[in-house]
């Protein structure tokens, strides 16, 4: 699967045990490629929405945004094993076949996501959150955090950032944010690539909100024209903090779904009573002059839709974006 000369590159030097994993990887892939397409009567439709008339070309390319739930964060009573997780996130990142990845609460980074889309031509990096609370469970396989990929193929990573976010006591918090500096190698054209993900729980929301101003300040200081900031915020569009991120002139970022509206849902939870909600609290935000959106994939608006069944791995669902570079 992989030519000589790449395989020397990647793997000279890596352990073992790091070597049987990819291998492992590169032939659960295959499975995962058979996967797409048979089962398409188990997920919901989602429609592509075109945002411009120009079909997509070189000077193109694509960004998913997804929290991946944590491995050791999951209820054991609802979502499936690890070993039947793996291959519906390798569906998943196959069949969207993204530039960029943004992931969030990535535990699996290492015996998943990194040795998994190495084989498949991407680079990327991890950040984990401070006090990871993964760590605090027994069998855990990590921290949680972000994690940020992009093709090789696609970009260069010229720079990268590692933050961790104030909260509204202008302290330290848990919440990370990962940056990176990427050339497109069709354009040359330089933009800045951020992944976090903020405070949860409903009643945290000064908390989101110091952390928005932090996010943003962050960002502003890197000095960069063209911007693209991908997270699970959890806050809602009617909540302070995504207001803040809408109106602030110091880095004037656009919501790509916001722009015509945002989804009804990103996001399933069951509260202690057994209540479902959904909630929207996924964005991709968006700066720049060089940068247009070309289409978006929707999120099923069907509320009765479950997210997290027999046949999804993950609490959210995925926002799938197409940019335009000019």
């Amino acid at each position: 699967h992989i030519p000589a000369a790449d395989f020397h590159r990647r793997f000279c030097g890596v352990s073992r045990r790091e070597l049987l994993i990819t291998a492992c990887h590169v032939l659960a892939g295959e499975y995962a490629r058979e996967l797409i397409g048979k089962s398409t009567k188990e997920i919901p439709c989602r429609v592509y929405e075109s945002r411009n008339k120009d079909q997509l070309g070189a000077n193109c390319f694509r960004l998913l945004q997804w929290n991946v739930l944590a491995q050791a964060l999951m209820g054991d009573d609802i979502f499936q094993p690890l070993k039947e997780r793996i291959p519906l996130f390798q569906r998943e990142l196959l069949a969207y076949s993204p530039d960029v990845i943004c992931l969030q609460e990535a535990d699996l980074y290492t015996d998943f996501f990194k040795p998994f889309l190495s084989t498949n031509g991407y680079a990327g990096d991890f950040l984990p959150k401070t006090d990871s609370p993964c760590l605090k469970k027994p069998d855990n396989l990590g921290p949680c955090g972000c994690a940020l990929f992009y093709k090789e193929t696609a970009f260069r990573c010229v720079n990268k950032h590692e933050f961790t976010l104030l909260n509204e006591m202008n302290m330290k918090s848990n919440q990370v944010l990962l940056v990176a500096e990427l050339e497109h190698v069709t354009t040359s054209t330089h933009i800045t690539m951020a992944v976090t993900h903020l405070k949860a729980m409903p009643n945290k929301h000064e908390t989101r909100l110091a952390q928005s101003k932090d996010l943003i300040s962050k960002i502003k200081a890197i000095k960069c024209d063209d911007v693209i900031i991908s997270g699970d915020f959890n806050y809602t569009p009617e909540e302070s903090g995504y207001k803040y991120t809408c109106s602030q002139t110091v880095v004037p970022v656009k919501s790509v779904y916001g722009e015509v509206q945002e989804p009804k849902y990103t996001c399933q939870w069951v509260d202690t009573e057994g209540e479902l909600h959904h909630v929207t609290v996924d964005y991709v935000w968006y700066a720049g002059d060089k940068l247009k959106v070309s289409g978006v994939y929707r999120t099923p608006e069907n509320v009765q839709t479950m997210i997290y069944a027999p046949h999804y791995p993950s609490d959210h669902w995925p926002l799938v974006v197409d940019f335009t570079v000019y």
